[in-house]
C-alpha cells in the first residue's frame, strides 16, 4: 500500500512539471506549435535600427495573441518581453474565394482570419532577435528572427517576380535556391530581404502568400516588399466577366500579408472614381477605398474612391538607406501620380540629414528591357519620375516587372550625367521564376548591362553595403545552357556628399532660430549671419531667386534666406528674418502659389489644394488662394497649373 501511494505521488509530480515545462523543453519530446497562428511575417518599421513590424494571422477565435521577443542568445526566452497585438476582423473578406461560389456567405471565402499586427520599438541596433507568437491558448509558433540595422558592412538580397502558384512548385524552389546562393555569395551577413514584387501569380490565392511565410528564408530575414500587378489580381479576373469586378484589383491583399509602416498618404483616386462612374455608383465615391460595400444582390461588391495606401506604400530607413516604396496602381493617372510625388518628397524632406542614400522601388520598371529606352506606361513612366528624381537628387530607382536585368548610368534630366553629386541610378531585377520571352544579352539605348535568354534566364541580386558603396551584384542562370548561378554584373554606386540636418547656430549671436525663423532685434548682413552659424563654408541665397548673396549684402525683416553647407544641392535649413516679437507674415513675399512650401509653385502645389477642396485633408495654407477670393477650391489649383505649364506669367 505504502508503494502505491509513493508512485501515486511521483505520477503526480511529474504530470505538474509536464504542465508548466515550455513546449519541446523535456528530452524526448517533441515540440507541438500551434495551428492557429500562421501568415508570421516581419516586415521594416521606419527606423530600422530601433524598430520592427511583426504581422501575422490566426483563426477567428483566438482574440487574445500576443508576441514574446528577446535577444537571439535568450535561447529559452528567460528575458523575454510580452508585447500585445492589435487586430482587424474584416481583412478577410478581401479574400473572396470566387472560384468557388458567389453567394453572399461566409461560404465564399477561403480562410476566415484575424489580421494582426505589433510594432517592436526601443530595439537595440545591429542585434538578432528571435520571437515566437501565442495563440492565446498556451501554444506559440516556431521562432523567427530578425537583425537590426545599425552594422557598418551588411548585404542585402534583392529579387523580383517570383509569382508563387500552388499549381507550379518550382517557383517557390527558385526562389529558396536564389536566395541560398545570393547568402552565399555576400560579402556580409544579410541583413534583410529585399523584392520588387509579383511575390504571386495571383494576390486573392491565399495559399500561395501562406507558402511564401513559410519559407525559412522568411521565418529567418525582415522582408520589404513592392505591390507587383500580379498581386492584385483576382484570379477569376479573366474568365468571368459576370461576376468579376474591377474593385478587387486592390494592393489590399498584398498588405494583408504583410504589416509593413503605416506611413502611406490618403488621395481621392481617380483610377477608382473612374470605376464608380463607369457603374453608375458615384454615389460611393467619398466612402473609403478600404471598405467593401456591398450593392445589388448578386454578390458584387465594389469600394470608395478615398484610398488610404498605408502598407502598400510605405517608406523606411535602413541605416541610412532611405526606402521609399510606391504602388504602380495608386498612380495610373496624372493627377494620381502628383499625390504619390508629394507624399514621397515630404518624406524626402521629413528625413533630410537622417539618410545617406535614397531608394525609391517601384514594380513597374522605367525602361524598358528589350530595347533599352524609356518606357511608355502612362503617368508611372520617366516622364513622370524623372522630374522628382532631379527635384529630390534620388540615387536609385528599383523595379521588376519586365523579367530583364537592366542597369544604367547615372541620369539626370533624361541623359547620362558624370556629377557625382547628382543623378540617379536605374536598376531592374531579373525574375526568379518564370522567363521572359524575348532575349536581351547587348546593351542599347539608355541600358548600360542588359541581360536575359529567351525562356531560360532565372536570377537575382545581392547588394553588399560598406565605405566604398553599395555593390550591387547580378547572380543569373540559364537552366539549358548553364544550370549554376554566376555572377554576371557588378556595380558600386557612391555615396554622395549630402546636407546636414540642420544650420546649427553659435551661442551668444545676435540672433536665434525659432523653427524655420531667423529671429533679431534688427536686420543683419550676410557676414553677421555667417559668423552666427557654427557650421563652416555655408553659403546664404536669396530664397525666391537662388542668387548667392553678398557677405555685404542686408537681409531685413520679412526677406527670405537660404543657409546650406557649401556644395549641397539642398537646404540643410530655410531661414526668415524678421524682427523679435512680431509674428511672420503665413504667405511673404515670393511664396503665394507654395502650398506645400518647397519654395517651387507647380503642380504637386495644385494637388494639395485639390485634396483639401475635396475633404481628403483638412488644413491648407493661406498661400493656396491665388485668385484671392478668400477660398482654397479647384479655381486655385487651375491658375497654378497654368502658371505651371507656363500659360500664365505670374500668380
Amino acid at each position: 500500500m505504502k508503494k502505491s501511494t509513493r508512485f501515486l505521488a511521483i505520477l503526480l509530480t511529474l504530470v505538474m512539471c509536464l504542465s508548466i515545462a515550455p513546449i519541446g523543453a523535456l528530452t524526448g519530446f517533441a515540440a507541438t506549435y500551434s495551428s492557429k497562428v500562421y501568415m508570421i511575417v516581419t516586415n521594416p518599421g521606419e527606423d530600422c535600427n530601433t524598430q520592427m513590424r511583426i504581422g501575422w494571422h490566426s483563426d477567428e477565435g483566438n482574440k487574445n495573441c500576443y508576441v514574446m521577443y528577446t535577444t537571439a542568445d535568450d535561447k529559452d526566452f528567460e528575458k523575454a518581453i510580452r508585447v500585445e497585438g492589435t487586430y482587424d476582423d474584416e481583412a478577410y473578406k478581401w479574400f473572396y474565394n470566387r472560384l468557388t461560389t458567389n453567394a453572399i456567405s461566409t461560404s465564399r471565402f477561403d480562410k476566415v482570419f484575424l489580421d494582426w499586427g505589433v510594432e517592436l520599438d526601443n530595439l537595440t541596433p545591429d542585434t538578432e532577435y528571435i520571437y515566437r507568437v501565442y495563440d492565446g491558448e498556451g501554444l506559440y509558433s516556431k521562432d523567427y528572427k530578425f537583425k537590426t540595422a545599425g552594422a557598418d558592412e551588411y548585404s542585402i538580397v534583392w529579387m523580383s517576380d517570383a509569382h508563387v502558384n500552388k499549381d507550379y512548385s518550382s517557383r517557390l524552389v527558385n526562389w529558396r535556391k536564389m536566395f541560398l546562393f545570393a547568402s552565399q555569395q555576400a560579402k556580409y551577413p544579410v541583413g534583410f530581404q529585399f523584392s520588387t514584387g509579383d511575390s504571386t501569380t495571383s494576390g486573392d490565392r491565399y495559399q500561395d502568400w501562406l507558402s511564401i511565410a513559410n519559407e525559412s528564408f522568411s521565418r529567418n530575414y525582415m522582408m520589404a516588399n513592392v505591390v507587383g500587378n500580379h498581386d492584385v489580381y483576382d484570379g477569376i479576373m479573366y474568365a468571368d466577366t459576370t461576376y468579376y469586378t474591377q474593385y478587387w484589383k486592390s494592393g489590399k491583399y498584398f498588405a494583408i500579408a504583410n504589416n509593413n509602416p503605416d506611413n502611406g498618404y490618403t488621395f481621392k483616386s481617380q483610377r477608382i472614381l473612374g470605376y464608380l462612374q463607369n457603374d453608375g455608383l458615384t454615389q460611393y465615391e467619398n466612402d473609403s477605398a478600404s471598405t467593401l460595400v456591398e450593392y445589388g444582390t448578386d454578390g458584387k461588391q465594389c469600394t470608395g474612391a478615398v484610398d488610404n495606401t498605408d502598407g502598400r506604400c510605405y517608406w523606411f530607413n535602413y541605416n541610412g538607406l532611405l526606402f521609399i516604396i510606391f504602388e504602380y496602381y495608386s498612380m495610373m493617372s496624372a493627377g494620381d501620380t502628383a499625390a504619390a510625388l508629394e507624399w514621397a518628397g515630404n518624406v524626402i524632406k521629413e528625413n533630410e540629414g537622417k539618410y545617406d542614400y535614397i531608394i525609391c522601388a517601384n514594380h513597374v520598371n522605367l525602361v524598358n528591357g528589350g530595347g533599352g529606352e524609356f518606357r511608355d506606361y502612362g503617368a508611372t513612366d520617366y516622364e513622370y519620375f524623372g522630374k522628382f528624381f532631379d527635384e529630390y537628387n534620388v540615387d536609385l530607382f528599383l523595379a521588376g516587372d519586365n523579367h530583364v536585368y537592366l542597369r544604367t548610368d547615372s541620369l539626370y534630366n533624361g541623359a547620362v550625367n558624370t556629377d557625382p553629386q547628382m543623378g540617379t541610378y536605374i536598376i531592374q531585377a531579373p525574375c526568379i521564376s518564370r522567363p521572359q520571352s524575348f532575349s536581351a544579352s547587348t546593351a542599347s539605348g539608355y541600358a548600360v548591362k542588359q541581360y536575359s535568354l529567351a525562356n531560360l534566364t532565372v536570377g537575382g541580386l545581392v547588394i553588399d553595403v560598406d565605405d566604398a558603396g553599395l555593390t550591387f551584384r547580378c547572380l543569373v542562370r540559364e537552366d539549358d545552357k548553364n544550370p549554376q548561378y554566376f555572377e554576371y554584373d557588378s556595380v558600386t554606386i557612391p555615396r554622395k556628399t549630402r546636407a546636414a540636418n540642420k544650420v546649427e547656430v553659435k551661442e551668444d549671436v545676435n540672433f536665434v532660430v525659432n523653427g524655420n525663423y531667423l529671429n533679431t532685434d534688427e536686420g543683419l548682413t550676410v557676414q553677421q549671419i555667417k559668423d552666427g552659424i557654427v557650421n563652416t563654408d555655408v553659403v546664404v541665397t536669396d530664397g525666391n531667386t537662388g542668387e548667392v548673396l553678398d557677405n555685404t549684402a542686408f537681409v531685413a525683416n520679412g526677406d527670405i534666406v537660404t543657409v546650406r553647407n557649401d556644395g549641397f544641392a539642398y537646404p540643410a535649413a530655410v531661414l526668415t528674418v524678421h524682427f523679435n516679437g512680431t509674428e511672420p507674415d503665413p504667405t511673404p513675399v515670393g511664396k503665394l502659389g507654395d502650398v506645400n512650401n518647397d519654395d517651387v509653385v507647380d503642380n504637386l502645389d495644385a494637388a494639395a489644394i485639390l485634396k483639401y477642396d475635396a475633404g481628403i485633408t483638412n488644413e491648407i495654407s493661406e498661400a493656396a488662394d491665388v485668385n484671392g477670393d478668400g477660398v482654397y477650391d479647384n479655381l486655385d489649383a487651375t491658375k497654378i497649373l497654368k502658371y505651371d505649364a507656363g500659360l500664365i506669367d505670374s500668380l
